[in-house]
C-alpha cells in the first residue's frame, strides 16, 4: 500500500482474501507520505481498494477492484 498523498492522514488498504471472502481486513500506512507497506504471507487476494483517511469526513476510496 503505497501512500502518494502529503496531507498528514495514512493511508490504507481494504481487502478480502481467497480463502476467506467476506472478512474485510486493512492494512494501514501510518509511515507518511512517498512510503509502502505490505500485507504479510497469506492465501491470495481476491479483492481490494485503496482508500485515503480524512479525519473529519469519509474516507476517498477507490471502489473494490478483483486483481
Amino acid at each position: 500500500m503505497y501512500d502518494g498523498s502529503a496531507d498528514g492522514d495514512p493511508g490504507k488498504a481494504e481487502y478480502d482474501r481467497k480463502s476467506s471472502q467476506g472478512t474485510k481486513r486493512t492494512l494501514w500506512n501510518h509511515s507518511g507520505s512517498g512510503t509502502t507497506v505490505t500485507s504479510g504471507d497469506g492465501s491470495d487476494i481476491y479483492r481490494f481498494q485503496a482508500c485515503d483517511e480524512n479525519s473529519s469526513a469519509p474516507d476517498d476510496c477507490s471502489g473494490f477492484i478483483v486483481p
